[in-house]
């Protein structure tokens, strides 16, 4: 356990409070382009609608597709007429909502306007007395939209017990409306504290979603409830043990899919489910799901998501690194790594090499006894500056490992002049030190006749220049212990006979 901290804590230097933060603030912004586009794809109306729409009714001047900044542009005598047209007949009530919808679905300052007006205390009654109709469709299309909208109108709708409600209509076998109200519990959950959280998971959210995708197995409908499991998973705090079994049968349902996007949501939200948390990846890794990720590792457009899992896997302990050693990661690495121009993929490799580099000696020589070993070595010369960081924090925890007829192996190989290269190309002091550390993992096992005569130590006198004190004191001491050189006090080297 002290080794896995001291890897999380000192080679990988995240700051994670900022990562969560803007990891949050991206996650708000996609959900909400989703929605859009989810929207505009349910907006496609009937010839019933089409035909009331053409009436010569304000209703109809009213629609429109209002910009963000229009929310001025409708009167609250309108609004009021709108709200009243729901209490009328079944005609008035389908033009009436079928108004309100656009309206609200472009705008949030209307949104909240129809809110103040108490749209939600008419329209919940309205569609909670209907079976599966139009009506009730479109309805809970404009909860949903007002879900992802304004603080006010949230809060107007947990005041309403919307989620009592959207649970009860789970229990239903109207499945029509079944993607609707998963996107309401997505926006519910996308910017709020929690006790919404909390609520939604005391009506046994998990058991019901997987029931609900036992019975509705619509494609359009799982990406949905992959999403929704996406922003529940931000709450992974309060996702304890007692749901994992059901998370894992969700995940496997969904994983089923022919649908490639919906697989791709399904392993983000795993592997975001277990970062952090040893317990979760002790499960993960133990199940049949990271196996049968394995097996789709070859499609492209899942590759970098399984690898990120991967990575969030290797910042276990050593058992779970064996078991992504034995699952043969280090052949998918590999093809990861030869001929990808995505830095940011490489990146995740080299984070999987360097924990698994950080685990015992077997796994190390797991890594040294690979094809891709010495390729691997080539990413201290790396332009891209995360790239390289990276793959300096392999080769430190490497060096640090492996056995002493690999060092040796190495520096015959001429690669004290690659980490020397390697100094070149590091941009961080991060990067710098790992790479003294693993020039002193090297020196320390070579004759030192050898080492002059590579002729490499010209690049410490370099550093020993350098204004950071950690890389001036590691300098100093690489060319003393080995070199026999010390700085007089006149700046000039001295070689210690």
């Amino acid at each position: 356990m002290e080794k896995i901290t001291e890897r999380k804590d000192q080679f990988q230097k995240i700051n994670y409070e900022k990562v969560s933060q803007s990891r949050e603030k991206f996650a708000v912004e996609l959900r909400k382009s989703k929605r859009k586009e989810f929207i505009q794809g349910r907006r496609k109306k009937s010839d019933l609608i089409n035909c009331l729409l053409q009436k010569d009714t304000l209703m109809n001047s009213i629609l429109c597709e209002p910009e963000e900044d229009e929310g001025n542009l409708i009167e609250i005598e309108d609004i009021q007429l709108l709200i009243q047209s729901l209490k009328g007949d079944s005609l008035d009530q389908i033009s009436a909502i079928n108004t309100i919808k656009d309206l609200v679905s472009n705008n949030n300052m209307i949104a909240e306007k129809f809110v103040e007006h108490r749209i939600i205390d008419v329209i919940l009654p309205l569609i909670q007395q209907r079976t599966i109709s139009e009506l009730k469709s479109l309805g809970y299309l404009i909860i949903c939209n007002i879900a992802s909208s304004t603080k006010l109108c949230v809060n107007k709708l947990l005041e309403a017990d919307i989620i009592t409600i959207i649970f009860k209509e789970l229990n239903s076998n109207q499945y029509e409306i079944f993607d609707t109200l998963f996107w309401t519990i997505s926006n519910l959950l996308g910017d709020n504290d929690n006790t919404v959280f909390i609520e939604i998971t005391d009506m046994n959210f998990f058991e019901i979603t997987f029931n609900c995708i036992n019975q509705y197995k619509s494609n359009k409908f799982l990406d949905v409830v992959a999403w929704t499991l996406i922003n529940a998973v931000h709450y992974e705090n309060l996702i304890t043990k007692t749901h994992l079994d059901t998370i894992l049968k969700i995940a496997l349902i969904l994983l089923e899919t022919d649908d490639l996007e919906v697989k791709y949501k399904t392993i983000q939200f795993i592997m975001l489910l277990i970062r952090k948390d040893n317990e979760k990846i002790d499960f993960i890794s133990h199940s049949i799901f990271l196996n049968k990720c394995f097996e789709l590792w070859d499609i492209r457009e899942l590759s970098i998501m399984i690898l990120r899992l991967c990575a969030n896997i290797s910042c276990g302990n050593n058992s779970h690194l064996q078991i992504l050693l034995d699952l043969n990661i280090l052949d998918y690495l590999e093809k990861s790594l030869i001929g990808n121009q995505n830095s940011y993929e490489i990146t995740q490799v080299f984070f999987c090499l360097s924990n698994i580099a950080a685990g015992n000696t077997s796994q190390v020589k797991a890594i040294s006894n690979h094809s891709m070993f010495f390729i691997s070595l080539n990413g201290i010369l790396c332009e891209d500056e995360k790239v390289q960081e990276e793959a300096t924090y392999y080769l430190r925890n490497f060096t640090m490992l492996c056995e002493r007829k690999t060092l040796k192996k190495m520096f015959s190989m001429h690669f004290l002049k690659g980490i020397t290269d390697g100094f070149q190309y590091a941009k961080t002091n991060n990067s710098i030190m790992n790479l003294l550390i693993s020039y002193d993992m090297v020196a320390k096992v070579v004759d030192k006749t050898d080492l002059f005569a590579e002729n490499c130590h010209w690049i410490l006198e370099d550093l020993i220049k350098h204004k950071n004190p950690e890389i001036y004191s590691k300098s100093s001491e690489i060319l003393e212990k080995y070199y026999g050189i010390t700085e007089n006090l006149e700046n000039t080297y001295v070689v210690m006979v």
